[in-house]
């Protein structure tokens, strides 16, 4: 039997390779989101959650014999929020986003083929002619002037500024989350010393009301008794709500709901201590140098710069062969042809106008900003001097206040004066402790706000990888 001979039309062979080309594209793969799940997931966070541990491993770089931790200090927390906080999810995938536009930056453009089939209806039969006619059209487009160059120095300088926009974030997170800290350290001190504050206060208007059913005193002197009860009721029920308060904000900054943090004991023991010195000038300039939204703001003025080149660069025409072959009713043709854009009408002057503006506009934008930071610098450093100051104040206030308080007691042991006026020493006392924890709060505050605008822990804070100087 003799073999079979199957003869395709020409044509045939452009299809089989397109589709052997489109069999290799990105389908699209549905991810649908709703409110429902999304909700279910935040309220499903928690710290005990697994993956937790391990990203406080990595960024510890110790290993964590107890899980949950008995305490949850302020580093522990700041990873906590770098980990759960959806505000740095945001940016991640915005720093996605310009690492794929790197991938399209870099893309050359695709050559097309096209097909241009005919019928010769005039061409005498029997002849032996073919009356068909096929065009093959092969078109190569060739950028100049290295255009594409210019495009992938734009997305990469615009992707370094999209990963130090991610340590800015962090830094962001960390100052959010140790703020929250500081408001709620205060809160659950000052609850404690209203409490104390109530408790002498009824005393006291218990000693009145006696004297007063006497007739040692008379109704004015019962009233004014009263008032600084009430007045010590209303601070502890204030006191009271603003540390809830101060645990919801919180649980917000490290991207938890406030059930997350119930039962959970935190560690203070961080703002006991304040550090003796602020950095020096240098380290100031080597921070205003060196934040990662200054160099965020170079690397987007970098490329701003390259987008300038790359319309300077379209105003000169691409390039685009046209290699041809014809079938003609039985003659082979090849042709090849040269395709140029002609800047006749335009020299791309309108985009080169705008690049040029806004390479002028990221130049101000990142003074504006450097001028801004080292504002926060010196404001910062400033407060830090001052509270420090006030703080050494109040704490030599309270330390007299606590020595008249503890000498009142012995004077009221002795029976030298009377339980009213021991207990008045102590309302002294507890009014001076509040004085001390508001500068406290202010120096603490105070601090933090250097430690952003320097973007550099001044304490013994071991740096998470997310927002450390080798990240940016």
């Amino acid at each position: 039997m003799k073999p079979m001979h199957i003869k395709l039309p020409g044509w045939i062979l452009p299809l089989i390779l397109a589709g052997a080309l489109l069999s290799g594209c990105i389908h699209y793969e549905a991810k649908p989101l709703d409110a429902a799940s999304g909700l279910e997931m935040l309220s499903g966070r928690s710290l005990l959650d697994p993956g937790l541990r391990t990203f406080i491993e990595t960024n510890t770089h110790q290993a964590i014999t107890q899980w949950p931790p008995a305490t949850w200090d302020f580093q522990k927390l700041t990873l906590a929020a770098l980990y759960f906080n959806p505000a740095l999810a945001v940016t991640r995938a915005k720093l996605a986003e310009a690492e794929a536009a790197r991938i399209t930056a870099g893309e050359r453009p695709n050559p097309s083929l096209g097909l241009s089939p005919g019928y010769n209806t005039t061409t005498p039969s029997g002849e032996g002619i073919s009356p068909w006619i096929l065009g093959i059209n092969f078109d190569l487009p060739l950028e100049t002037f290295g255009k594409r160059g210019l495009r992938l120095s734009e997305a990469r300088h615009l992707s370094d500024a999209a990963k130090l926009q991610l340590a800015g974030a962090a830094w962001e997170i960390r100052s959010s989350v140790r703020q929250a800290m500081v408001d709620l350290w205060t809160a659950r001190a000052q609850v404690q010393l209203s409490n104390r504050k109530l408790e002498t206060a009824s005393a006291l208007t218990r000693i009145a009301e006696s004297q007063f059913a006497v007739g040692d005193i008379d109704r004015s002197e019962l009233m004014s008794a009263r008032l600084i009860e009430q007045q010590a009721r209303l601070e502890s029920a204030q006191s009271d709500g603003a540390s809830k308060k101060a645990l919801v904000q919180l649980a917000v900054s490290a991207g938890l709901t406030s059930h997350a943090l119930e039962g959970v004991e935190i560690d203070f023991s961080g703002f006991e201590t304040i550090p003796p010195e602020i950095p020096s000038a240098d380290a100031r300039r080597s921070a205003l140098m060196n934040r990662a939204d200054i160099l965020g703001s170079l690397a987007a003025y970098a490329a701003s710069e390259s987008a300038l080149r790359l319309e300077i660069a379209r105003q000169y025409p691409d390039l685009s062969l046209g290699p041809g072959y014809e079938y003609d009713q039985g003659d082979n043709k090849w042709s090849i042809g040269f395709q140029l854009t002609l800047p006749l009408l335009n020299r791309n002057r309108g985009a080169i106008a705008e690049a040029e503006a806004k390479r002028k506009t990221a130049a101000a934008e990142f003074t504006s900003l450097q001028s801004t930071v080292l504002g926060n610098i010196e404001s910062a450093a400033a407060g830090f001097q001052a509270g420090r100051g006030q703080l050494n104040a109040a704490e030599a206030m309270f330390e007299q206040a606590r020595q008249q308080e503890a000498v009142a007691e012995k004077q009221y042991a002795a029976g030298a004066i009377s339980k009213q006026a021991a207990l008045s020493a102590r309302l002294e006392e507890i009014s001076a402790a509040s004085i001390r924890l508001e500068s406290r709060t202010a120096v603490q505050t105070s601090l933090g706000e250097l430690e952003y605008a320097l973007q550099t822990p001044l304490d013994a804070t071991v740096l998470p990888a997310a927002i450390s100087s080798e990240e940016k």
